[in-house]
């Protein structure tokens, strides 16, 4: 189940960096591609452990632009 949560995840804050750098509808664009990648698709469904560190990086990624509004 881990491994199938964690690209979600990561696509709810590509989702949210995309939405504050460019907007709405360029947001949901950057998602999509990034969900539907090789790499992301690949690692879902064979867990490496990839996607954790990739769902910690984007989070991380996220939090300090919160007190730049």
């Amino acid at each position: 189940m881990v491994p199938s949560l964690q690209p979600q995840f990561s696509g709810v804050h590509v989702y949210l960096i995309g939405k504050r750098l460019a907007g709405r509808l360029e947001a949901v664009l950057r998602t999509f591609l990034f969900l539907f990648t090789y790499d992301v698709l690949r690692g879902s469904s064979h867990f490496t452990g990839a996607n954790c560190a990739l769902a910690f990086g984007m989070a991380a990624t996220y939090q300090p632009s919160w007190g730049a509004r």
